[in-house]
């Protein structure tokens, strides 16, 4: 879980320099889901 909750923040604070850096973008929609879930 811990591994999730920093992608969360990753992508929060790093936004789409997230994406270039990542390429699994399946963190996104799964980050979109948890705060969907919120």
């Amino acid at each position: 879980m811990g591994d999730h909750l920093s992608a969360s923040v990753t992508l929060t604070l790093s936004g789409n320099k997230s994406t270039q850096l990542f390429p699994g973008k399946m963190h996104i929609p799964g980050v979109f889901l948890r705060k969907r879930s919120r």
